[in-house]
């Protein structure tokens, strides 16, 4: 009873006096049959429910292990006990070319139980079989280069290619604002070359930042040594910033990757960028309207590649061949039945301490988002000197110049301290101090002999520092520290300092790029907390500049500037240069 097509489902109609015939049977049985394969489809999809382990018997012969498993249309395929086959014997061995081999099992099915059957008017009596029995066929695959299918939700790039490893980097296409994302870095062994390969390069992503509040990651690994078809990945977190834009990159910082397969280096796809989306759904939420986009017109299909059990190798000489080894290829399905003994099973388990840092990093970065009350003082230091007159006078007063403490306008607090220099019992030695407050205190100590007071500027974000001579000269300079800390008490405050002191700055104001490739402009925050930037391009033709600072240069040479400012402050602003070569 195999099918093309399932829809629409129809199902007979019953009434006093209906004739039934063969065919009205035949679709009683194919409306229910097709029923529950589409379930089978859509809840569970193609896999192995249980058993159907592959394991060398002997250096010709493989053991299946009896089990259950579901083909790609929902179809139930059943070994009910364990089969040992010679390798020669299954079907497809014949047209197996290489030494790797898969073994794939599909669902047929078969007309036993021959009866005599009345024939009809004018025809004559013939044999039918009166059962069709549901089974399966265990067959021979040539094994082409094994890469793991990509799901759809998430979006991949390729980093290196070539004929003995490849290495991709994935991360999902839509992206939770606020919440951790797992980047991973996957390599495939594509030959049987004992080979190993190493390789590093460093991630940029401006709506991201790592563990440390970066936006670039350093990712790379050593000495990799696989198997043909084996994988590999690393993973690596990120958190993904409150941001206003709705896509973002990730891409590899210029330079900055290279790989060595064996002791030789290998060229890298520097260019390799992801495309990513934003959305303030929930990670449950998103996760359910992305795996939900299949097309109808997928299910029901016929699956002639049958379900991957194993990969066999092999040693081949003409018709000879010895089983070399068997790996495991079984796609697991997880039916609710066993979700308590899975749940038990998991609980045997914490997760790892790196990830439980990282959520303790990122509910941090989330309580110091912008737009919430900063509840921690800000503090800057330094040191200034005040020349003296040699002629001064007990009583005579001399000011420092107005000094910026950088920490713009408002109620800021300033204190000085007197640096002396005391001698020691050590010889030759001596001790720095600091005098802040009433020096008279430290009268026996001879540290009186000058008065400070602090005149600050609550506009201008600067202060200026006055000392009086109180007794015998000791320096011709006045070598002072001094202190500034501010406190924001209300969000109004805030909001009516005056921002001249603050300033961005990129972190590399001119870029050289060759036309079309693409670079991220990372930019600093001095003297303020880091806020939402606008890019902006300040002629037409000079290339394109996303919402979140990726700039992707012309087709044309020259040199193109980008106006950048802050989108709730934009006279906070500056500009990087890019030359296109």
């Amino acid at each position: 009873m195999n099918h093309k097509q399932w829809f629409p489902f129809e199902r007979n109609r019953y009434y006093a006096g209906k004739m039934l015939a063969s065919m009205d049977f035949t679709a009683e049985q194919l409306y229910m049959n097709n029923k529950r394969r589409f379930l089978n489809r859509m809840l569970y999809g193609p896999g192995v429910l249980c058993g159907l382990k592959v394991s060398g018997l002997d250096d010709l012969t493989v053991l299946v292990e009896e089990g259950a498993a579901l083909d790609d249309g929902g179809r139930e395929m059943i070994l009910h006990a364990s089969v040992a086959r010679k390798l020669s014997a299954i079907e497809g061995f014949e047209t197996v070319r290489g030494e790797r081999a898969q073994l794939r099992i599909r669902y047929v099915e078969e007309s036993v139980h021959p009866v005599f059957a009345m024939g009809e008017e004018g025809q004559e009596e013939h044999y039918e079989c009166n059962r069709i029995r549901e089974g399966y066929q265990l067959f021979l695959a040539e094994a082409g280069e094994v890469f793991r299918e990509t799901p759809a939700f998430l979006e991949e790039a390729v980093f290196l290619e070539q004929e003995d490893f490849r290495v991709l980097i994935s991360v999902p296409k839509v992206v939770c604002r606020g919440r951790r994302v797992r980047i991973r870095v996957r390599v495939v062994k594509c030959s049987g070359a004992g080979k190993s390969l190493s390789l590093e390069g460093v991630l940029q992503f401006p709506a991201f930042v790592t563990e440390t509040g970066e936006h670039e990651l350093p990712v790379g690994m050593q000495d990799i040594f696989l198997e043909q078809g084996e994988e590999f990945w690393k993973d690596y977190w990120v958190l993904a910033q409150q941001s206003t834009a709705d896509t973002g990159s990730i891409l590899w910082k210029r330079g900055s990757g290279q790989a060595f397969v064996g002791e030789y280096d290998v060229p890298v796809k520097e260019d390799a960028s992801l495309q990513i989306c934003f959305t303030g759904l929930e990670p449950e939420q998103m996760a359910l309207s992305q795996t939900a986009q299949e097309n109808l017109e997928s299910v029901g299909r016929e699956d002639e590649e049958g379900l991957l059990l194993a990969e066999i190798r092999m040693f081949r000489t003409g018709d000879a061949y010895v089983i070399a080894s068997v790996t495991d290829r079984r796609r697991y399905i997880a039916p609710p039945a066993k979700s308590a003994e899975r749940q038990q099973y998991m609980a045997c388990f914490a997760p790892p301490a790196g990830r439980e840092r990282m959520e303790e990093r990122a509910e941090t970065v989330q309580a110091a988002a912008p737009g919430e009350p900063f509840k921690m003082p800000l503090m800057t230091n330094g040191t200034l000197e005040i020349p003296l007159d040699v002629n001064m006078k007990r009583g005579d007063i001399c000011f420092s110049e107005e000094i910026l403490h950088g920490l713009g306008a408002g109620e800021v607090f300033v204190q000085v301290g007197v640096a002396c220099l005391e001698e020691t019992d050590v010889m030759g030695s001596s001790v720095k101090s600091t005098i802040y407050g009433d020096s008279d205190l430290f009268r026996e100590q001879d540290h009186s002999w000058v008065k400070t007071a602090v005149k600050v500027y609550h506009e201008k974000g600067s202060f200026q520092v006055a000392a009086r001579l109180e007794g015998e000269q000791r320096s011709i300079v006045l070598l002072l520290n001094w202190v500034a800390v501010r406190f924001h008490s209300t969000e109004e405050s805030r909001l009516a300092a005056d921002c001249s002191e603050m300033s961005i700055v990129p972190r590399m104001p001119t870029v050289r790029l060759e036309a079309g490739k693409s670079c991220y402009i990372d930019i600093l925050f001095c003297r303020m907390e880091p806020c939402r930037l606008v890019y902006e391009l300040t002629e037409s033709g000079s290339g394109r500049i996303s919402q979140d600072g990726m700039y992707t240069a012309p087709a044309g040479s020259g040199l193109y500037e980008i106006h950048i400012y802050c989108a709730d402050m934009p006279q906070i602003d500056t500009y990087a240069y890019m030359i296109v070569e």
